[in-house]
C-alpha cells in the first residue's frame, strides 16, 4: 500500500462522506385566498411545483389566466409605473387555460408574485410547501410583492410603515381591484391607514426617493438554509439568526406547529420532528444545556443598532425518538411572530429517521485494571502462616478494579451494513471504483488503482493482522445507544505476526524445539490468547451536542476480558476497562469483501 493510503488518529476525519444529507423537504400548508372576478395579485408563500401541471391544478376552477412578475435585480429594466401584462416582450410568464399554445408559466412557485384573472369570486385554496419570504428589492422602479403578516389580523400600512422613520411618506403603493385592467386597476392606495396589508396579497411599490430598503416587516428571519429548517437524516443542528429592524425593544416568538397531511402521491408524515433549542453553556461541563420545543419560545432583542438587537438561534432534532422504519419523514412548521403583532413568517422544517449503517471509527481509552492481588494469612507475630508443603496460606484476594497509572489508546474499527451485521475490523480500505462509486472494502485489490490517490487505509494495531484480513462479528444487541454488544478476538499460540509471547528470531520464544523442527505445544513458550471485547453504547442525556449528534458519533463504557490458555487448564484472565468515542465517518451500508 502507497505511503499516503497510511491513516494516523488525527487525520480520520478525511473519510467524512457527509456530502449532502438526504432532505425530504415536505411539509404541507394551505394558503387561502379571496379572489374577485378580473384581476387580482396574490403573493404566494407556498410552493406547489409539486402538482404534475397548472392544468392539474388550476382546471376546475374560475382561474382563467396566471400572470408570473419575473424578478429582474437590474433597475434599469423596471417599469416606473405598474405594468400590464403582455404576452410580447414582456416581464411575464402566463398560464392560459383556453391558450395552451401562448402558455410559457409552468408551474407555481413559492416567494412569488402572480397577477391571477378569475372568471368569477370564489375562494381559492392551494396546497403547498411553506417557503419562508426571500425578497429581492431593486430601489428604483415597480417592485410586485407580498408581505408576511398576520393572516387573521393584519395591521394597516401605515402602523406597518411607521416603523421606519420616512417610508411612510415616500412608498407609492399600487393595487388590483378585481374587475378589468385599466387606468385605475392597479389604482393607488392613498388611504394607509384604512388600508390592511393582507397576508398573500401583492402590491405595486416603489421608493419616489430610489432609497434602498430591506423593511419587510419588523424582524428579519436569516435561515441558514433558504427552503427551510430541513435535518434530513444527517444534519443535527440548524441555525437561524432573527434582527430586529425597528427602532424599540421587540419580543419575538418561535412555536412549531404540524404539518397539513401530504397530497396524494406525496411522502406520508409521521408526525412533527422533535426539535430542540440550545441554550446556555455549562461552565463546569463545557455544554450548552437543552430543551424541548413543545410551546413558544421567546426572545426580547434591541432596537436596531445596538447590542442585542440579532439574535443566533440553534435548533436540532431529538434523534432518539424518531419512531418507524428507516425513511420514516417527520414534518412540521416553525412560525416565528412580534410583540407588535406585524409578523408571521412559516418555515418549513423536517426530518427523516436515519440509518446507523456505515463505517465507525474511534478511540478507546484503557483507564482501569482489574487487581489480582492475592492476601495470605499471618500468625499473631506478623509472619505468613505456611500450609505443610512450606507454601503460603491465602486467606483471599483483591479483584476490584484499579485506575491504571497512564491510560492506554486504542483505535476501534466497526461496520454496520445495512442489515444490521456488526463487523469489528483490524483495517479497512475506503476508496472507489472505476466508475467512481465510493466503496469499503477489506482488501487493497477491491479497490480502483485508477483511483488511488483518494484512497484512504484505516488500521487497529492491536488487533491481529493477518493476510486475508480476518474479521470478527459482534454479537449480543443491535448497534445503537443503549445497546451492549461482544466480539471475541483469538490468537493462536502459534501465531507469529500477532501474538505476544512469540519472538520469530528468538530461540527462546520462537515455540520452535530445540533441533528447530518441531513446534512446540501450548503453554511451553506461549498461549493462545481469547480477547472478549465489549462496547456499551451509552444513550446521550446531557448536552445538546451529544444529544443532537448521537447518529453520528456515540460513546460508552469499554471493556475487554483478556484469557491466556496453556497446557491442560492453565488459564490466566486479565480485565481492563475505559470509555470509547465512535465517530460515523462513512455511510456506505455494504462492506465489499470479494
Amino acid at each position: 500500500m502507497k505511503s499516503n493510503l497510511h491513516t494516523r488518529a488525527g487525520r480520520l476525519l478525511v473519510l467524512i462522506l457527509w456530502f449532502f444529507p438526504s432532505l425530504a423537504w415536505a411539509q404541507w400548508q394551505t394558503a387561502t385566498y379571496e379572489i374577485k372576478a378580473g384581476y387580482n395579485g396574490i403573493y404566494l408563500f407556498v410552493d406547489a411545483s409539486h402538482a404534475a401541471s397548472l392544468n392539474a391544478l388550476l382546471g376546475s376552477t374560475p382561474i382563467d389566466e396566471v400572470w408570473l412578475w419575473k424578478v429582474d435585480l437590474s433597475a434599469a429594466q423596471f417599469a416606473t409605473s405598474p405594468q400590464q401584462p403582455v404576452d410580447g416582450g414582456s416581464r411575464w410568464l402566463v398560464w392560459k387555460k383556453w391558450k395552451p399554445a401562448e402558455t410559457t408559466l409552468k408551474t407555481l412557485l413559492g416567494n412569488t408574485a402572480y397577477l391571477i384573472k378569475s372568471s368569477s369570486d370564489f375562494q381559492w385554496k392551494v396546497k403547498g410547501k411553506p417557503v419562508p419570504p426571500r425578497y429581492q428589492w431593486t430601489s428604483k422602479g415597480q417592485n410586485l410583492i407580498g408581505f408576511s403578516t398576520p393572516a387573521g389580523q393584519p395591521p394597516n400600512f401605515d402602523s406597518f410603515l411607521s416603523k421606519v422613520p420616512g417610508l411612510v411618506q415616500d412608498l407609492e403603493i399600487f393595487a388590483y381591484q378585481g374587475g378589468p385592467l385599466g387606468a385605475s386597476n392597479p389604482d393607488k392606495v392613498r388611504a394607509l391607514r384604512t388600508t390592511n396589508v393582507d397576508r398573500g396579497k401583492a402590491f405595486w411599490i416603489r421608493s419616489k426617493a430610489g432609497r434602498f430598503n430591506r423593511y419587510f416587516g419588523p424582524v428579519e428571519v436569516e435561515l441558514q438554509n433558504i427552503d427551510g429548517v430541513h435535518f434530513g437524516d444527517r444534519l443535527s443542528q440548524y441555525r437561524i439568526v432573527i434582527r430586529n429592524l425597528t427602532q424599540a425593544n421587540l419580543t419575538v416568538s418561535m412555536d412549531q406547529l404540524d404539518s397539513e397531511s401530504a397530497p396524494t402521491g406525496q411522502t406520508a408524515i409521521v408526525g412533527r420532528p422533535p426539535l430542540l433549542v440550545r441554550g446556555a453553556l455549562n461552565p463546569t461541563s463545557l455544554k450548552h444545556t437543552f430543551s424541548a420545543l413543545n410551546g413558544a419560545v421567546s426572545w426580547t432583542l434591541k432596537p436596531q443598532g445596538e447590542e442585542g438587537a440579532v439574535e443566533e438561534i440553534v435548533i436540532g432534532v431529538d434523534r432518539r425518538t424518531l419512531g418507524g422504519a428507516e425513511g420514516a419523514l417527520y414534518a412540521g412548521l416553525l412560525r416565528f411572530t412580534d410583540s407588535l403583532g406585524f409578523t408571521q413568517i412559516d418555515v418549513g422544517t423536517s426530518a427523516t429517521k436515519n440509518s446507523l449503517a456505515g463505517l465507525w471509527v474511534g478511540d478507546v481509552n484503557v483507564a482501569e485494571v482489574r487487581h489480582d492481588l492475592k492476601r495470605a494469612q499471618t500468625l499473631a507475630n506478623g509472619v505468613n502462616r505456611l500450609d505443610a508443603n512450606g507454601k503460603v496460606v491465602i486467606s483471599g484476594s483483591t479483584t476490584s478494579f484499579g485506575k491504571a497509572f497512564r491510560p492506554y489508546p486504542l483505535r476501534i474499527i466497526v461496520h454496520v451494513s445495512g442489515d444490521g451485521k456488526m463487523t469489528l475490523l483490524q483495517r479497512v480500505f475506503y476508496g472507489f471504483t472505476d466508475g467512481f462509486q465510493a466503496r469499503l472494502a477489506t482488501k487493497e485489490s477491491l479497490i480502483s488503482k485508477k483511483h488511488l490517490a483518494l484512497s484512504k487505509r484505516i488500521s487497529a494495531v492491536h488487533l491481529p493482522w493477518t493476510q486475508a484480513n480476518t474479521t470478527w462479528a459482534f454479537l449480543g444487541g443491535s448497534f445503537g445507544p443503549g445497546q451492549s454488544i461482544q466480539a471475541k478476538v483469538n490468537l493462536g499460540h502459534n501465531d507469529h505476526p500477532s501474538n505476544p509471547f512469540l519472538h520469530t528470531y528468538h530461540p527462546d520464544h520462537d515455540n520452535r524445539k530445540a533441533t528447530f523442527n518441531q513446534y512446540q505445544s501450548r503453554g511451553i513458550e506461549s498461549y493462545d490468547v481469547e480477547r472478549t471485547i465489549a462496547l456499551s453504547l451509552a444513550t446521550p442525556s446531557e448536552g445538546f451536542g451529544d444529544v443532537t449528534r448521537s447518529h453520528q458519533r456515540l460513546g460508552g463504557t469499554y471493556g475487554e476480558s483478556v484469557t491466556f490458555k496453556g497446557s491442560g487448564n492453565q488459564i490466566k484472565q486479565y480485565d481492563v476497562r475505559g470509555t470509547f468515542v465512535l465517530n460515523r465517518i462513512s455511510t456506505i451500508k455494504s462492506l465489499t469483501t470479494e
